[in-house]
Order: structure tokens, then C-alpha cells, then sequence
């Protein structure tokens, strides 16, 4: 490449650098990489007003009821797009540390989890499973914490299904009472397929005392230069008890 008439293009050393700081740039990051992602945005979450929100809702769980964390439609947190997920791990660890329980009492499943998750997850000491049963070191149903950051309506159907089936249960996930205005009707078939979710949704809007349910809203917080905050919109605390 030639130079103007008069001038010396001359090679900088700086451009240099500028292009080997691209190149790690665009390093493929570790499962480690990510793990110190997701222990800074801890810190990032704790900072922050919703925090304080959070345990205000979680104050509502009675006494020592969660002994183990069932965490569903987490996402893949090490995908190019799952900046969302990594605050919502980062969200559960903090749940971990603040019923001070250990890593063998969480279990997570989502069909969408590549290897590399499952690497990240198990350096967290979880297991990845699809199905748990009671026993064998898990407590009963009674005692878990359903963990569903912005679970498909379908699977929020049948945990909340199954969890209404017993004495107590918690979910900490999309909030119902703001439910029917996340949800646009696509026919009978999918009003059928959620018609659970609906009722309770139902009960806890129009305040039924004969309800089983009640709810503890987390504000939401549109805070500026905080993207991250839509991984935990419309998330609420619900808690079944027998009357």
C-alpha cells in the first residue's frame, strides 16, 4: 500500500496491541470464566435495591421450610445470549447462602443446557437431573423450593399442579398475579392446556380468603443502565399452605 505525496504511512505499535487484545477478546471462555462471571454478579445483585426486595419476599416463607431447591427453565448460561441466565444462577447461589444449604440440595434441569453448563454447574457441586424423587438424602416435596425464573407456561402448570397437592409447598417464579397480562389466548387448546395456572391466577386477583395461595411481589426495578434487571421481572414468591 502506497502513501499520500508527502506523507509516510508509518505502523504504529498500538494497533499492534489493539489487534492481539481483540484476538483474546474473542476467546472462547471456560466453564471457570464463567464461574467468575457469575461470582462477581453476586456481588452486582446484593448492590442492588431488588435485594433487599427479595429477602423482604422471602421473610414470608414460615421458619425453616426450604431445605432444598429444585431450579427448572434456568436457560443455558454459557451461551452467547445468556447473559439473563448467568444473573439467574448468580440468583440462585444467593438463594443457597440464604437458607444455608449446601450444594448437594439443589438440583437443576433444562433441556436447552449444552456440555458446557454442565460443566459450569458441577463446579457449583450441582446435579443435573430431569426427574427427583423424595429420599435417599432429598426431604420431602413439602420442604423444596421451586426455583423457575420465567418457566414456559406449560411447566408452570405442573408444578404448580403438583405442588398444590400438598400440605406446603413454595415457588419462586412468574408472578400470577400479573399472569393474564404476559399471556395472549392462542384458542381453547392452550386456554385448556393452563387452565390450572389461570385459577389460582384467578384466586390470588380477586383476594379468595378460601385460597390456599398467597403471594409476595417483588417490585420491579427499571434501573438505569441495568439491563440485567429484566431476568427477574414480574418474579414473585408464592406460598401453598393447608388452612
Amino acid at each position: 500500500m502506497s502513501s499520500e505525496p508527502g506523507f509516510k504511512l508509518i505502523e504504529r505499535p498500538i494497533s499492534r496491541r489493539k489487534n492481539r487484545n481483540s484476538k483474546n477478546l474473542w476467546k472462547e471462555k471456560s466453564a471457570e470464566d464463567y464461574k467468575n462471571i457469575i461470582d462477581n454478579l453476586q456481588t452486582v445483585i446484593k448492590n442492588s435495591p431488588y435485594y433487599a426486595a427479595l429477602l423482604k419476599a422471602l421473610g414470608a416463607i414460615p421458619g425453616d421450610s426450604v431445605k432444598y431447591i429444585r431450579c427448572l427453565a434456568l436457560g443455558s448460561p454459557t451461551s452467547t445470549t445468556g447473559i439473563h441466565c448467568q444473573y439467574q444462577l448468580a440468583l440462585l447461589i444467593i438463594l443457597l447462602d440464604h437458607f444455608k444449604l449446601a450444594a448437594k440440595d439443589v438440583t437443576a434441569w433444562d433441556p436447552v443446557f449444552e456440555s458446557k453448563d454442565l460443566d459450569l454447574l458441577k463446579l457449583y457441586g450441582f446435579d443435573v437431573v430431569e426427574e427427583v424423587t423424595p429420599g435417599d438424602g432429598i426431604p420431602d416435596m413439602t420442604e423444596w423450593l421451586y426455583y423457575m425464573p420465567h418457566a414456559p407456561h406449560i411447566l408452570t402448570e405442573r408444578v404448580l399442579k403438583a405442588v398444590d397437592s400438598l400440605p406446603r409447598g413454595v415457588i419462586l417464579g412468574n408472578d400470577l398475579l400479573t399472569f393474564d397480562t404476559r399471556v395472549i389466548d392462542e384458542g381453547e387448546e392452550s386456554t385448556k392446556d393452563i387452565a390450572f395456572v389461570r385459577s389460582i391466577s384467578k384466586q390470588l386477583v380477586e383476594g379468595d380468603k378460601d385460597s390456599n395461595w398467597a403471594i409476595e411481589q417483588i417490585p420491579n426495578f427499571p434501573l438505569k443502565n441495568a439491563n440485567w434487571m429484566t431476568a427477574f421481572y414480574d418474579m414473585s414468591v408464592h406460598i401453598k399452605h393447608t388452612r
